[in-house]
């Protein structure tokens, strides 16, 4: 492995974990209410139950869609139990102590099943959407790269795509999103997605499946174009100061 492609494997970790971090706590407070709607969906429910490259060096759609799929698929089940907790957290419903007594706690008395429910659902919903963003990010910044005829665009721009293709993505993947929510709030109560889904269905039609939309779509879109505006920028100026 040559030093060069090191050193751009380097460049990007430590420029996509900087922006990563910035915009997830910016914004949290989104994530939080959009939980907590979704949450209350749930509570009611249950009353009511009783890669590789083209030639040119662009990626094509196609190798857009696996880069991103495959990627979010790996990140996501590494860190799902921490995904789990926060669910939880968010919800109200839990009184824990902190992160370590959460994880002891679900551990102890729902065992990994309990640490990883929800995992099926929530890889449909995340690799779907990681793989739908980077296809539209990715094809609309070429084809506006090619259009300026510029090899960098400005920040705006940069901006304008990623918020394009955080917004499609969301609402693609959002009754994904309220089903995660309810297997990871109540896995006793919703074992699977099919049950999970004619549970919703049945007392709250349709519109059940995209509650939170807005505050989702709110944090995605803002958050990924943040992201990506911050992770282009953050390139630049390492590679420039490293050249």
């Amino acid at each position: 492995m040559s030093s060069s492609y090191q050193h751009g494997v380097l460049v990007a970790f430590t420029a996509g974990a900087t922006s990563g971090v910035i915009t997830t706590v910016a914004f949290q407070p989104l994530d939080l209410v959009k939980t907590r709607m979704q949450a209350t969906l749930l509570y009611d429910l249950r009353s009511t139950q009783a890669a590789r490259t083209s030639k040119n060096g662009n990626v094509t759609a196609s190798q857009a869609l696996v880069i991103g799929g495959i990627s979010r698929t790996i990140s996501t089940a590494s860190v799902l139990p921490f995904t789990v907790v926060k669910a939880r957290y968010e919800s109200g419903h839990y009184q824990y102590q902190g992160v370590g007594h959460a994880l002891s706690s679900i551990w102890k008395h729902e065992g990994r099943k309990g640490l990883y429910s929800g995992m099926l659902a929530t890889l449909v919903r995340d690799a779907p959407f990681s793989a739908i963003y980077l296809m539209f990010y990715s094809q609309s910044k070429q084809a506006l790269e090619k259009s300026l005829g510029q090899s960098f665009l400005p920040p705006r721009t940069i901006l304008l795509c990623s918020i394009f293709s955080g917004a499609m993505a969301s609402i693609v993947t959002q009754p994904a999103d309220v089903i995660k929510t309810h297997m990871q709030l109540k896995p006793e109560v919703h074992a699977n997605i099919r049950s999970t889904i004619a549970g919703i269905l049945k007392s709250h039609g349709a519109k059940g499946l995209f509650t939170g939309l807005v505050p989702r779509v709110t944090r995605r879109t803002l958050m990924a174009a943040f992201t990506w505006t911050f992770y282009e920028q953050l390139v630049t100026l390492i590679v420039r100061y490293t050249s």
